[in-house]
Parts: C-alpha cells; sequence; structure tokens
C-alpha cells in the first residue's frame, strides 16, 4: 500500500488510515509492518502490526537475554527501513527532472503521471534485476 503525492502538511496519521484498516482485516497473525519511529501505531485493533527501530534513549529492559533479543529484532527493523528508504531514492532519482510541480487542478492526470513513473520504475528494477 502506497501514499502517492500526500501533501507534506499531511499528519502521518491522516496518510496511515486505511493502512490501519487493511492491518486490521487481512494481516495475519506474526505479521506486521515496518515502520520508522516517528509513524503512529494506531489503537489497540492494529495492537502488534506496526514495528519500529529503537528511537535514540529508548530504555530497554536489563536483562542480558532480553537485551540481545531486542538488539536483534531491532538490527532487522533499522535493515527493513533502510531498505525503503533506498526505494524511494530510486523512485526520487530515476525522474530527477520531474521538478516542476504538478497542477492541484486535475487529480485525475496528477495520479495517472505518478503512477506511471512507479510503473516504469518497477519495469527498470524488473529488466535490471535489482533495484
Amino acid at each position: 500500500m502506497a501514499v502517492l503525492n500526500a501533501p507534506g502538511s499531511w499528519h502521518d496519521v491522516q496518510v496511515a488510515c486505511p493502512i490501519y484498516q487493511q492491518l486490521h482485516s487481512s494481516v495475519p497473525d506474526g505479521f506486521y509492518l515496518v515502520a520508522d519511529s516517528a509513524f503512529p501505531k494506531g489503537n489497540q485493533s492494529v495492537a502488534g502490526k506496526i514495528q519500529a527501530p529503537l528511537k535514540s534513549g529508548q530504555r530497554i529492559s536489563r536483562d542480558p537475554a532480553e537485551q540481545e533479543y531486542i538488539l536483534t529484532i531491532n538490527r532487522q527493523l533499522l535493515s527493513y527501513r533502510q531498505t525503503a528508504e533506498w526505494g524511494m531514492r530510486m523512485i526520487q532519482g530515476s525522474f530527477g527532472r520531474l521538478h516542476v510541480p504538478l497542477n492541484i487542478s486535475s487529480t485525475q492526470r496528477r495520479h495517472r503521471l505518478l503512477e506511471t513513473c512507479i510503473c516504469l520504475v518497477n519495469i527498470c528494477a524488473c529488466l535490471v534485476g535489482i533495484n
């Protein structure tokens, strides 16, 4: 799931509402969405369905075994987040000439252009074999 061209003034929770609904209804137990630490974790209906790396200065258990487990999971979450950031750079880097603001009066044309860009990036990744 993705939200394309969300205004910078939108808070993450506004963008996340459809994601919460999908997490609640179609994500099996044991699976979750990986997000950054600023992403809102939602309400009780999606408890445990969103995981994020530890925040700087966040306290963890003093138990060495639990610390090791938490830090191992945290390294994995950081790795997933880094992959997502690279993906964002891939899209921005592929269309570096698109610096002109999109016309806000034509939602359909704006959507078509953004969706075309995403499809082209996916085609490139499939043909090259990496992203």
